[in-house]
């Protein structure tokens, strides 16, 4: 376990995790999420397994500006105005997915579910790790999602891995879950921001 703001040691722990294909659980906006890198099938599959999950179910990743046209395009200017008034924050985009991606990180219809996190935990671990994240929760499937460091380790028990300590989270609702690929933009769940507020952008 190790606490943020990172030291040179734990900093080091986090990108050799990263750059290992190894698994991370970490604090968010919201609640505790689970990650490693994006781009390793091998980490994908560690993450399906440890949660007990669904292979078939696909996984959001987190991102910052680097990494946004490197996944996703789009050419509709609505997309655009939402990104920047909107993100770094709670809202997961499913956009569509850059033919070159590999098909494990592609949801229906060559989509791709992103988000630009505000934790400056989630936006140092991407530097760190040169990579983008997968961003699901650190929860078995089914089960409640975590708000602390001590529900995490409940959940997983000794298969816990790294885990970044920020104690207790403020109780948020989660993500809002917006598909930028249909017409109109439809609402997948409701979320951290309020729905009324977004149909004026859609």
């Amino acid at each position: 376990m190790v606490q943020y703001p990172f030291t040179k040691e734990s900093s080091e722990a986090i990108e050799s995790a990263l750059k290992n294909e190894g698994m991370v659980c970490f604090p968010t906006e919201t609640i505790y999420g689970l990650g490693g890198n994006a781009l390793s099938l091998k980490v994908v599959e560690k993450i399906f397994a440890l949660k007990k999950r669904p292979l078939e179910k696909s996984l959001s990743v987190l991102v910052d500006q680097e990494w946004l046209g490197k996944l996703a395009y789009w050419e509709d200017d609505k997309i655009d105005r939402i990104i920047e008034d909107f993100w770094p924050g709670p809202l997961t985009l499913v956009l569509p997915a850059r033919r070159e991606l590999p098909e494990f990180l592609k949801g229906p219809n060559q989509t791709i579910a992103l988000r630009w996190s505000s934790s400056s935990v989630v936006q140092e671990m991407i530097k760190l790790g040169e990579c983008p994240l997968i961003g699901t929760s650190a929860n078995l499937s089914g089960m409640p999602s975590c708000s602390s460091s001590a529900e995490v380790v409940e959940q997983f028990g000794d298969q816990t891995p790294l885990l970044v300590d920020s104690g207790v989270l403020p109780e948020n609702p989660p993500t809002t879950l917006l598909d930028c690929t249909r017409t109109p933009f439809s609402f997948i769940r409701s979320g951290s921001i309020d729905q009324k507020i977004l149909e004026d952008y859609i």
